[in-house]
């Protein structure tokens, strides 16, 4: 570019100086642009976290910057206590990585927005990363295994009239995962995730519009069973099993129902001989 004007004006010109200056604060400033525009190579992103344990939001940008902080729903804070530097980010060596590690994750206070700042200095502006959230993980309810939606822990086969076993557990985030077992081997089942209508917190909703987070509602998990079309084979009493997962249980829960072999009833006439 400067090898152009020198070809074009004459060096020792007012104007060319004038020229040159200007072509200088461009170059500059569209390097600067594009410096900005490329600062984060990683953003944080939203997760799910257990209350009590830690959590990580990443934040990784593409060249190494003076200062990088945090904000917590849209506020400046300081770190320290249970908010630090996550292991090896801004210690010095490493000053593109701005990970913050969260302890002992709060639902109150910690399931809120959280964004990574660089800030700014005298000839570059603040920038602020994409707003993620710490989504509290909501342990559910234990499995239940419902027939015509009763609860049941035996019945007798064949059925009069349903066929089909459901379990269920409620209101968890994410939706538990469900798995059937016959006598302690694996079975097929068909399994589905319905929203629970309602579920989100006027707190959350407020934080949405704000900061554009995607709804968050708890979860039923439902899993079924049709004896019928399984094609169940009695001789026996056999025991079914629904085993539930989750990331808030410690270990797998389970519900069974016991099924029946039920025999029907030989009816025996007693009459007279005849001779």
């Amino acid at each position: 570019m400067f090898d152009l004007l020198i070809a074009m004006f004459d060096v020792k010109s007012p104007s060319f100086g004038a020229l040159l200056t200007f072509a200088i604060v461009l170059t500059w400033a569209d390097v600067s642009v594009q410096q900005q525009a490329n600062v984060f190579e990683e953003q944080p992103q939203n997760a799910t976290v257990r209350e009590g344990d830690s959590a990580i939001l990443t934040c990784v940008l593409s060249r190494n910057v003076r200062n990088c902080a945090w904000q917590r729903d849209g506020a400046n804070f300081e770190m320290g206590g249970r908010y630090n530097y996550a292991p090896g980010a801004n210690d010095g060596r490493d000053t593109r990585n701005c990970s913050i590690l969260i302890s002992q994750f709060n639902r109150v206070l910690d399931g809120v927005a959280w964004q990574c700042v660089i800030l700014g200095s005298s000839d570059t502006k603040t920038q602020t990363s994409n707003a993620a959230f710490l989504i509290p993980l909501v342990q559910p309810s234990d499995p239940t295994i419902l027939l015509n939606r009763n609860s049941v822990s035996q019945l007798s086969y064949p059925l009069r009239v349903a066929t089909v076993l459901s379990c269920v557990s409620r209101r968890g985030n994410p939706a538990a995962e469900l798995s059937w077992e016959l006598d302690g081997q694996p079975t097929r089942g068909v399994y589905s995730v319905h929203p629970v209508q309602n579920s989100q917190p006027q707190q959350g909703q407020q934080q949405q519009q704000q900061f554009g987070q995607v709804e968050n509602p708890l979860y039923d998990a439902v899993l079924e069973f049709d004896l019928a079309n399984e094609g169940v084979k009695l001789e026996r009493t056999k025991q079914l099993k629904c085993v539930a997962r989750h990331p808030s249980f410690r270990s797998p829960v389970s519900m069974a129902v016991f099924i029946v072999r039920d025999y029907p009833t030989k009816r025996v006439e007693i009459g007279r001989a005849h001779v």
